[in-house]
């Protein structure tokens, strides 16, 4: 009984809120009609474009003067210092200048003007990458050992230890400055294939209008269309929703396509180019079971890594399943055993997340075995 009273009172409450969402559409989607309360205030990121073109200005200046850091290094570890406290300072800036025009573009990427100083945004992220391709191979020409000594004696190095060491693990796939700055001219290419996803999806996108049981008719744009799955009770309803929009997509699907084997040779480009032995070893760099994996390969595989292969590959290559399969064990322990000797604190929930990763041939099938959860 008061299961049945539970379940009419949510009926009831889920009804209502449904009605509400109905009563809250607004009756304009002109933006400057709405009231200025339902609309996102960007004053708390810039007061306007003046103070935009400002922080623009300043953010190129101590890119520049960050480049001029270069060759200083290796000479102790208050160079070093200064250099992390530049890109601190930088990184605060890009995500101003960056969110700004963002953020007013996602409210109407149709608006050319914005679009266009989102776009100068991206030159200079690119054109920074490009004149700092130097930064990673210098730091990595100092020995570890040397590195390691100046944070332990320096306090203000220790909020850096991370990345600093992060860089010398990854050193296998950075290149030299020369094949840095190569590979920085390719940083607004790489992005062209969410470029195009969102004109063709969001800018140039016509959603059609269907007719409801009540005689209502709604365009199918997708926050109309979730509303029509959440509120209308009638089947007939959220069938014709559903058609009507998912066809919208199936009308390019094509080109969807194409975007899509746009991502794969940009995967495989940047797999080859920093000698990764596969587009999966690439794209789990830096997650955490590729963490886990990398350090069961080297606790229990003979075969070494390469400059061009992981040890997880390595072991993956030379080893039978069965032979991970006793290291995740050793690694993990039971279900629920804590993985103490990573950097952060992890709960594998279950072992088979290293025997499934390892014996995975895609991305997505790692992603679908992957049950690692923050502690």
């Amino acid at each position: 009984m008061n299961v049945k009273r539970t379940v009419s009172g949510l009926s009831v409450f889920l009804a209502a809120v449904g009605l509400h969402a109905e009563a809250a559409q607004p009756a304009t989607r002109n933006r400057a009609e709405i009231p200025a309360q339902y609309r996102w205030d960007f004053s708390a990121i810039y007061p306007g474009w003046e103070a935009w073109e400002a922080g623009m200005k300043d953010l190129e200046a101590k890119m520049d003067a960050f480049a001029a850091l270069k060759g200083s290094l290796s000479q102790g570890p208050a160079p070093l210092l200064r250099a992390y406290r530049a890109l601190d300072e930088i990184g605060i800036l890009q995500y101003r200048v960056y969110r700004y025009p963002q953020l007013q573009r996602d409210t109407d990427t149709r608006e050319q003007d914005v679009a266009g100083k989102f776009q100068r945004v991206g030159a200079l992220f690119a054109k920074f990458g490009t004149i700092t391709a130097w930064f990673t191979p210098e730091l990595l020409r100092i020995p570890q050992a040397t590195v390691e000594q100046w944070i332990r004696e320096t306090p203000a190095l220790a909020p850096y230890r991370f990345p600093i060491l992060e860089d010398f693990r990854k050193q296998k796939h950075v290149l030299d400055e020369q094949g840095e700055k190569l590979l920085s001219f390719a940083t607004r290419s790489n992005a062209t294939p969410r470029a195009i996803y969102t004109e063709l999806s969001t800018s140039d996108i016509k959603y059609p209008t269907v007719k409801l049981a009540d005689g209502s008719e709604v365009v199918v744009s997708p926050a109309n269309y979730f509303r029509v799955l959440r509120t209308r009770y009638e089947q007939g309803d959220r069938a014709r929703a559903f058609e009507a929009h998912l066809g919208t997509y199936a009308a390019t699907a094509n080109t969807y396509a194409a975007i899509y084997d746009g991502v794969l040779q940009r995967g495989w480009f940047t797999a080859q180019a920093r000698n990764f032995a596969t587009t999966l070893d690439a794209g789990l760099e830096g997650t955490i079971a590729y963490l886990a994996m990398e350090y069961v390969a080297a606790e229990n595989c003979s075969v070494p890594a390469t400059t061009a292969t992981s040890s997880f590959a390595a072991c993956q290559a030379s080893e039978t399943e069965d032979a991970v399969t006793v290291a995740a064990d050793r690694l993990v322990g039971p279900p629920g055993g804590t993985v103490s000797d990573l950097s952060s604190p992890i709960v594998v929930e279950s072992k088979t997340v290293l025997v499934s990763a390892a014996t995975a041939s895609t991305a997505s099938d790692v992603g679908e075995t992957v049950t690692l959860t923050n502690s």
